[in-house]
């Protein structure tokens, strides 16, 4: 099955959150016939119809995951 990747490796880090988090647009791929697909650290998410739909999936993601951070960095706090 061909796969089409489309978009530019790159990497920007987010420095507001304090971490080294890296928001990757490699991640994002195409399969012919089945949609988009967003590799995360748990695996492969989709299919989505489209790779704005796997993005905002990913944002999502990366939200939940900042709240679980800044929520464990709370409790230590306290």
């Amino acid at each position: 099955m061909p796969i089409s990747n489309h978009t530019q490796p790159s990497a920007l880090r987010t420095p507001a959150l304090g971490s080294s988090i890296y928001l990757r647009h490699d991640r994002f791929f195409h399969v012919m016939n089945q949609g988009w697909y967003v590799e995360v650290r748990n695996g492969t998410a989709g299919p989505f119809e489209t790779q704005e739909e796997a993005d905002t999936y990913l944002q999502q993601l990366i939200a939940q995951r900042s709240a679980a951070i800044d929520s464990k960095q709370n409790e230590t706090l306290s």
